[in-house]
């Protein structure tokens, strides 16, 4: 008697199957959509220093990813090696002349641009040698590609300088604000458990500093949304320059008003469990972090004022 399925196992045996190609399918797609099955082509370059860059950091043109950096090695000269990949799609970005240049941010963070003259050149193999910006070649290529680029009316080019690094400054104010907010929750509850005979005044103090900086969080909200990055043109920025520094300075003084009274509060703490201390230095370290973070914002803020343009597009 042949063997047969029924009509269960029949069932049974779809679904797998179903689920299977389903499985295949979505698994193919997200390999088609990154990067695992594009092709590559590889190049390296040579640098004086690594300048923050890590293996896996994008290698971009005009703001597009472009590529990644893949791995980088001291040579027997003391100079680093950074091998990278570009994506075939922009094989042809890859010019004799074309010269990688490390860009640093404000915080410090680097990111690695890659930068293509007006004038064609021809097309690097795989496997070439890309300039960059500390080899004398790569820096004749970019003072030239600087002369040649679009002189920018003095005032679009200030605002966008400011706002660029405001942007670049939200994400770590933000990530204050957060941390703020958990030690401040977290020393709040315990010294409120600890208010009993001698312990009284002094839990007291650290309440008020904690109320405080209550008030911090709430303004560092309010200039999170001042921050905003939808809005970034030159006559939003005019608009909410005054606003936007104002708050700046508040918070600044709300800031060292905290430390003053939490390194009082911290000199008198030795009777106090461990995790008050712990968490009363955790803030102060933040706020340290944060007033400095602010400082640089207000710097900036500040830097773009001694535009005589700017200074008259204010008063309009």
């Amino acid at each position: 008697m042949p063997f047969t399925f029924k009509a269960a196992q029949k069932a049974v045996s779809v679904f797998i199957f179903v689920g299977i190609f389903s499985l295949l399918t979505v698994v193919i797609l997200i390999l088609r959509g990154s990067e695992v099955l594009q092709q590559k082509i590889w190049y390296y370059t040579i640098l004086e220093e690594a300048y923050s860059i890590t293996s896996g950091m994008p290698v971009k043109y005009k703001g597009i990813t472009i590529g990644k950096v893949k791995r980088l090695r001291l040579t027997s000269d003391r100079k680093v090696s950074l091998d990278f990949y570009v994506l075939k799609e922009y094989y042809e970005l890859m010019q004799e002349n074309s010269v990688l240049k490390v860009q640093t941010s404000l915080l410090g963070g680097a990111s690695l641009m890659l930068v293509v003259p007006l004038e064609e050149s021809q097309l690097l193999p795989s496997g070439s040698l890309v300039l960059s910006m500390d080899m004398p070649r790569g820096r004749e290529i970019l003072a030239l590609v600087a002369q040649q680029q679009p002189a920018k009316d003095d005032l679009t080019a200030r605002v966008k300088d400011v706002l660029d690094g405001v942007i670049e400054l939200k994400p770590t104010i933000q990530g204050i604000l957060a941390n703020l907010q958990n030690t401040t929750g977290e020393l709040n509850l315990i010294v409120r458990g600890l208010r009993t005979g001698e312990s009284t005044v002094m839990s007291d103090k650290l309440l008020a500093s904690l109320a405080n900086l209550q008030d911090i969080t709430k303004n560092l909200k309010e200039l999170t949304l001042l921050l905003r990055s939808d809005n970034n043109t030159v006559g939003a920025f005019l608009q909410d320059k005054k606003q936007l520094y104002t708050k700046l300075e508040s918070i600044l003084g709300s800031v060292d008003k905290s430390l003053q009274s939490l390194s009082k509060v911290s000199t008198k703490l030795e009777t106090t469990p461990d995790d008050v201390k712990q968490l009363t230095s955790l803030l102060k370290d933040n706020l340290i972090e944060l007033r400095a973070v602010l400082q640089s914002l207000r710097n900036i803020l500040g830097g773009s004022t001694s535009s005589p343009s700017l200074k008259q597009g204010e008063r309009k």
